[in-house]
């Protein structure tokens, strides 16, 4: 071999353990969380015995566990078929997880959905299949008065879910249209799947691409159940799997997958053939499930609101002192203190906080376009930085010093307290034209602004919570 040869080879070969090095990293990852799950599951319980949440619960979290630890093995193994068919029985249960902690009755809804195939089955065997039911040592009689029993239990009233609408009502409806529909294909054996398997009794292996997709979907599913049931039970375990999550959202991988999604109105699937812009990558695929959710979710908008008035309450501590060491003499300022100059900062953090409150509102207000979509960017109503605008937009109303206020803070945060010029020349005009047709200057800041401040976010945070809640009411 020749030395330039002999290099290519190295490089490949250092190239391939590298990759392979980083599959362990990730399979070591899930391994660790399996037996943190295993060892935060609380020892005992109290609950209420005319209500099956509670136990019910706690059983399904424990198969998931378990088939979590099945999952990992034979994705370790690399054994494609049983990899598959484990992860979609490993989704279908947090799924079903996921519907008992949203609602106490979903226990009911199981319950009548099992005895409905319970009767197809009993039925079936008393009509095709009698010499069955002697071998078990039963009766038709018997069979016929365990038919009778079902009759007395079961209730028309109470709907039976097929899986899609089981998935939406966890609030999972991406990955049915994703990560399921991709596991089904295994689980059912579809047509492709069939025919890019090697013909014959040959062991078909999991490639690098499918290991690294299933231990990232593996590991997602896992640690959205694990962070939902601690949450719910209170044990105060939560945030250990939090910090999981982003430990493992830090190992994520950039293994090309060739897993097809297709987007917005045509409906998701992972067999079909699109263009090559359209496919994700491995860490794309739950990242842009795990965006889309928090993208709808307007609790998060609100909670990091509020966290962005509490940062710029510890400021506003500073901007006091500063204006109160302020001299000024006929209306003139003849000096300054000598201390950090923390209001630009102080204005950025209210003016993110304000944004986030404003647009938490349109994203309740765009409910209905946006879920159950995945997305991959932000709606263009999302990037708007006007808090003017923002504001017209939900309809909240101000007056005009409120906007001749928004517009200083909206100069702010688009770029004075960012960087020393904006990106256009033209965003360094400091006169604004308002509603009522005059033109202000909204270049400044002034101590009474911080009245100003705490009345419009305490206004704000009210109008935009008072009316979602409103809104989920009648939902």
């Amino acid at each position: 071999m020749q030395r330039e040869d002999r290099v290519v080879w190295l490089k490949k070969k250092i190239k391939l353990k590298m990759k392979d090095t980083k599959i362990d990293t990730t399979l070591d990852l899930l391994e660790t969380i399996h037996k943190t799950c295993i060892d935060k599951v609380p020892t005992s319980l109290t609950y209420d015995s005319k209500n099956m949440q509670v136990p019910y619960m706690f059983s399904l979290y424990s198969i998931a566990i378990e088939l979590t630890g099945d999952s990992y093995q034979a994705v370790k193994c690399r054994k494609e078929l049983a990899s598959h068919v484990l992860t979609r029985a490993l989704l279908e249960a947090i799924v079903d997880l996921l519907n008992v902690i949203n609602s106490p009755d979903y226990v009911n809804t199981r319950f009548q959905k099992a005895l409905t195939e319970r009767k197809k089955k009993l039925k079936y065997l008393l009509e095709k299949e009698p010499d069955l039911i002697a071998k078990v040592g039963r009766t038709p009689a018997y069979v016929e008065g365990v038919l009778d029993k079902i009759e007395e239990l079961h209730n028309p009233e109470i709907d039976k879910p097929n899986i899609r609408k089981r998935f939406k009502d966890a609030g999972m409806e991406l990955y049915y249209d994703t990560a399921y529909a991709h596991l089904c294909d295994y689980s059912h054996l579809d047509t492709s799947t069939i025919i890019n398997r090697p013909i014959g009794l040959i062991e078909h292996h999991l490639d690098k691409r499918g290991t690294q997709f299933l231990v990232g979907l593996i590991v997602d599913l896992i640690l959205k159940a694990s962070i939902r049931f601690h949450e719910f039970l209170k044990t105060g375990q939560r945030k250990v799997f939090e910090d999981l999550q982003q430990k493992w959202q830090a190992a994520l991988c950039d293994t090309p997958l060739e897993l097809r999604i297709f987007t917005n109105s045509v409906k998701p699937t992972c067999t079909s053939f699109t263009k090559q812009k359209n496919r994700l990558r491995p860490n794309q695929l739950w990242q842009a499930i795990q965006f889309s959710e928090q993208l709808t979710d307007v609790r998060l908008w609100i909670k990091k609101a509020d966290e962005l008035v509490s940062a710029a309450n510890l400021l506003e501590v500073e901007v006091l002192k500063y204006w109160s060491e302020i001299k000024v003499q006929n209306d003139r300022i003849v000096s300054i203190p000598d201390r950090k100059n923390v209001q630009e900062a102080y204005f950025l953090l209210i003016a993110y906080a304000l944004e986030n409150f404003l647009k938490a509102f349109l994203i309740h207000q765009n409910q209905k376009t946006l879920k159950g979509r995945l997305l991959k960017k932000l709606p263009g109503y999302l990037k708007e930085h006007d808090l003017v605008q923002l504001a017209s937009k939900i309809k909240f109303n101000i007056d005009v010093p409120e906007e001749e206020f928004l517009h200083r803070l909206s100069r702010f945060s688009v770029w004075a307290a960012r960087y020393p010029v904006p990106i256009d020349p033209d965003d360094l005009a400091n006169m604004k034209k308002l509603s009522d047709g005059k033109a202000y200057f909204v270049a400044y800041y002034k101590p009474q602004d911080i009245c100003t401040i705490h009345n419009i976010i305490d206004r704000l945070r009210k109008y935009v919570v008072t009316e979602i809640n409103n809104g989920n009411n009648k939902e």
